[in-house]
């Protein structure tokens, strides 16, 4: 009897000592996906550039927070010359470290066509190209891309499923609107081009869908007029300012609830002229 009792008490101990080394196991293991995950964000937050310096004339604020360790959205900065710079805010379908590889991809591509056509319709037009013809994408991507004269305020744009641009010149506020289907959807996807002349006072809103929407915590989202509402309250003359103040109303909407979507919100201001 002695000899099974001391049998069991052998039998027990010894699975209780591999039940604890298979949960030693799993905090090791999701300490080090916590901090791949840590890695992978700050190496994605690189890819975010500052807003360029480019005049006395031009400034702008721009802000991408991700929903979850890393992000589908992105923007970019592509100097093309001393005085043209590219404009680029694009969103990949889902999220996390699969929609961040897609991301990254696509991202080179944009900047890779930019560097090699001038007309923004056609940047997107060999972009799609190149996404589709790749056996392995299979994501799509929206994505807004345009091209700012820092001289003359010629703002020439394509857009590729991405929400549309929001203008607003004194007071009064427009969607720029032109359509276009999501990059890697379609091969034979042709893309539509158009200009403004930017004026002294101009704003120019460029966001991702997931700022419209955020959710609440009662599932309610945060929509398109409460986004126009946001924008037009928002500060008139400083980019930095109006970035801020249209990302606390997100925040303040949403509660204390966790972020559901990838975010990003770029600022295009032109200085107003003094009086």
């Amino acid at each position: 009897m002695i000899a099974i009792i001391s049998w069991l008490y052998q039998r027990e101990l010894k699975l209780s000592a591999q039940r604890l080394e298979v949960a030693r196991q799993k905090v090791l293991e999701g300490e080090l996906l916590r901090r791949d995950l840590a890695v992978a964000r700050e190496l994605q937050q690189r890819l975010y550039p500052p807003p360029p310096l480019t005049n006395s004339v031009i400034n702008i604020a721009s802000r991408s927070e991700p929903a979850r360790e890393t992000s589908g959205d992105f923007y970019d900065f592509i100097k093309l010359d001393h005085e043209r710079l590219g404009i680029v805010v694009a969103d990949v379908t889902g999220k996390s470290i699969a929609a961040a590889l897609v991301m990254a991809m696509a991202r080179s591509t944009v900047r890779s066509e930019a560097t090699r056509h001038v007309k923004p319709s056609e940047v997107l037009h060999y972009a799609n190209q190149t996404l589709c013809n790749d056996n392995t994408f299979k994501e799509m991507i929206t994505a807004f891309y345009g091209v700012l004269d820092t001289n003359s305020l010629r703002f020439a744009f394509s857009n590729a499923g991405h929400p549309y641009p929001v203008l607003r010149r004194n007071g009064q506020l427009e969607e720029m609107e032109i359509g276009g289907l999501p990059l890697g959807s379609s091969p034979i996807a042709m893309y539509s081009e158009q200009e403004i002349e930017l004026q002294p006072g101009d704003q120019l809103f460029l966001v991702s869908d997931g700022l419209y929407e955020e959710m609440n915590s009662t599932r309610e989202m945060f929509g398109f007029p409460r986004m126009m509402e946001a924008i037009a309250k928002a500060h008139p003359e400083n980019p930095h300012y109006a970035l801020n103040d249209i990302w606390t109303s997100v925040e303040i909407f949403r509660g204390d609830i966790e972020q559901s979507d990838d975010i990003t919100l770029m600022v295009l201001q032109v200085i107003p002229t003094a009086t």
